[in-house]
């Protein structure tokens, strides 16, 4: 599971996870809407997902354990990366 993309198509826009070696990237188009919304069982999905994932790299005898010290987003006016 090197480098996989998984797509979720909501309500409003789209939601994608993308796993590239030790890292994880959760992206949120809501189409310029406020929200977007998710059945119970695609939030249910999602979280699942990026736990398996979270887990897969942790157990990794290769991963190296050390704080991430990057910037965690970007904004743009009200929009968040």
């Amino acid at each position: 599971m090197e480098n996989q993309v998984y797509n979720w198509f909501v309500k409003n826009g789209n939601i994608q996870i993308q796993k590239k070696e030790d890292r994880i990237s959760l992206q949120l188009d809501n189409e310029k809407k406020e929200y977007c919304l998710l059945t119970q069982s695609d939030a249910y999905e999602i979280i699942d997902l990026l736990t398996q994932i979270s887990k897969e790299i942790w157990e990794n005898p290769n991963y190296q354990r050390q704080p991430y010290t990057n910037q965690l987003f970007k904004h743009n006016g009200n929009e968040y990366y």
